[in-house]
């Protein structure tokens, strides 16, 4: 039945005349500030006129209405569900020059979500009427479904679309808990998805970028601030543009907190990671459910107590410690990717459970220069996996503070040495055979085996992982590294051996660009051959850290530093040992 059909069985039903029915549409369509069209308003005409059309759904376009989840691109659907968020109205300049309108909000059903896009002054006008706001019900009538620039899907409702407001026939099943639910759904950090609509988030703090203004293309002003969450293993970035940069002035590194409805994007420089950016609706809120306040935050407050060291080392994330320093490296000057320098301090603190290295950088490096043998209460450490050395290592934080305490703290364990001018003599000597167990040994050995192949990969110059594995939120450039395989004996046994990087390059006496073009021009056979002269049947200190491999049966060692053996310094050595 049309609609010509629908409006003689108006007739027939009620007995009004052809233009009084068509006056009482017209004043629909006008009262719902033109948001249906005829179709849809001689539904409601009909239903206010006590008429059953339910047999004639499709005069309103009305088909069954579909999930969410079975909706596919370039189709057109009918779906029901719940608003969960309303974004601000945007407007943008034409082609034409004239000025369109934009209104996007976010709905969902039991079986997914979806944004929807609502083109038009006239589908805007609807932020006006009652009904459409976060938890109301709403039909979107004969939307389009289009893949959006992330990939997500969305809902773009057009001139021949509309939005029904409190719909009838609604089949509650498909629609979510209602709309004064409190409860937040936490989307943990490694699922978060970039086809998701918006996501909440918890966990902890681990950096704060202040906002910077910027200049767009057009010479006007932005401005743009960043934080860091992490959650075990995982972390994300959060960026908030222009008034939203406010969200986070009281925000302290370290914190718990829940932060919700972020939309996911592609990360600007590595599309196959995943940035999230802050909204009007976004709020931030501390663990226990109050949100943020200065007078709930206090600029220098650090999390939790002090914990001991086996602790922060097994859990990682953040900590406050006390502990007896092992070892210190020099203050050395590190060159940033953008061109500037800063300082950074390294040492091993240790207590009674376990060690750990500490990085201390720029400004908070003490005053006082630290030393071996002191005692230090550290607050607002951030620990985490070296992604290079596959160790825990521990950050001082922008809010943390190194106090020297006077407290006699005994040491049980240790670790490596920092891999400085003479920290691996600290290292007993032992023998080949003695290394059972994945720890750092010191040992002396000669090369048995010649080099006859040396292995090459384009790297992140951040992480040093193979660039297709970069883990990092902001990788490096791409750069060459190299690994070079060691067969090594003392008379008591023989191990396999590892050098990667700069101490492959060391070792071989090239760098890793100059081996690449020797590959490519076919040079390498013969360079190896020559090299292998002066390195198999010498003898070098090696220091590294041993460990299990599964393919050989046997432990394998990581080479941190080598030196040729010395044969004066040897003989003091062991002198010194008889004595």
């Amino acid at each position: 039945m049309d609609f010509e059909e629908t409006i003689q069985k108006i007739i027939e039903k009620t007995g009004r005349a052809r233009n009084d029915i068509k006056k009482l549409i017209q004043e629909q369509i006008e009262e719902l500030s033109g948001l249906i069209d005829e179709e849809g308003a001689i539904v409601i005409v009909a239903k206010n006129l006590g008429i059953d059309l339910k047999s004639n759904q499709e005069a309103a376009n009305m088909e069954v209405d579909q999930k969410i989840i079975d909706l596919k691109p370039r189709m057109n659907a009918n779906t029901v569900g719940r608003i969960v968020e309303i974004e601000d109205i945007r407007k943008f300049n034409k082609k034409d020059g004239s000025q369109g309108v934009l209104l996007p909000f976010i709905i969902e059903d039991t079986s997914n979500m979806i944004r929807c896009l609502a083109w038009g002054e006239n589908h805007a006008q609807i932020l006006q009427e009652n009904g459409f706001s976060s938890g109301e019900i709403v039909r979107i009538v004969n939307g389009f479904i289009k893949e959006g620039r992330t990939g997500a899907l969305e809902i773009h409702i057009g001139g021949k679309s509309r939005i029904q407001l409190q719909p009838d026939n609604v089949d509650y099943k498909l629609i979510p808990d209602g709309k004064n639910s409190s409860k937040i759904s936490i989307t943990p950090l490694g699922k978060i998805s970039i086809k998701m609509p918006y996501v909440n988030i918890q966990g902890i703090v681990s950096s704060i970028f202040s906002p910077k203004e910027f200049s767009r293309k057009d010479g006007s002003k932005g401005k743009r601030a960043s934080i860091a969450i992490s959650e075990n293993e995982n972390s994300v970035y959060i960026t908030f543009w222009g008034d939203h940069c406010e969200k986070i002035n009281d925000i302290v590194e370290g914190h718990t907190v829940q932060i919700t409805r972020l939309t996911p994007k592609p990360n600007y420089k590595d599309n196959s990671k995943i940035d999230l950016t802050a909204t009007s609706n976004t709020t931030i809120i501390i663990q226990n459910g109050g949100n943020i306040n200065h007078s709930s935050v206090k600029p220098n407050a650090q999390p939790g107590q002090i914990i001991t060291i086996q602790e922060l080392n097994t859990k990682g994330g953040f900590g406050s410690i006390e502990g007896k320093i092992q070892d210190i490296d020099d203050i050395k000057t590190i060159n940033l990717r953008d061109g500037s320098q800063k300082n950074i301090l390294k040492f091993v603190l240790a207590d009674k459970t376990d060690a750990i290295r500490v990085n201390v950088w720029g400004e908070k490096i003490p005053e006082t220069p630290l030393k071996v043998g002191d005692v230090l209460s550290v607050e607002s450490l951030m620990a985490k996996i070296n992604s290079y050395s596959n160790q825990m290592e521990a950050t001082l934080t922008r809010n943390g503070v190194i106090t020297q305490i006077d407290k006699i703290i005994e040491t049980n364990k240790t670790i490596a040495p920092i891999a400085s001018k003479n920290a691996f003599q600290k290292l007993d000597r032992k023998n080949i055979e003695d290394i059972t167990e994945p720890e750092f040994y010191e040992f002396k050995g000669s090369i048995i085996k010649e080099i006859n192949r040396i292995t090459t990969y384009s790297a992140c110059s951040t992480c040093n992982r193979k660039y297709e594995n970069c883990k990092c939120d902001n990788p490096g450039d791409q750069v060459n590294r190299m690994i070079i395989n060691l067969l090594l004996d003392d008379e008591s046994s023989t191990i396999r051996a590892t050098l990667m990087g700069e101490r492959a390059e060391k070792f071989i006496g090239e760098k890793t660009d100059r081996i690449v073009e020797l590959q490519e021009g076919g040079e390498l056979e013969s360079f190896l051959k020559e090299r292998n002269k002066s390195l198999v049947g010498k003898e070098f200190v090696f220091r590294g850290k041993a460990r299990f491999s599964n393919y050989s049966e046997s432990y394998e060692i990581s080479i941190n530093s080598f030196e040729e053996l010395n044969v004066e310094m040897e003989a003091s050595r062991i002198l010194s040992l008889l004595e």
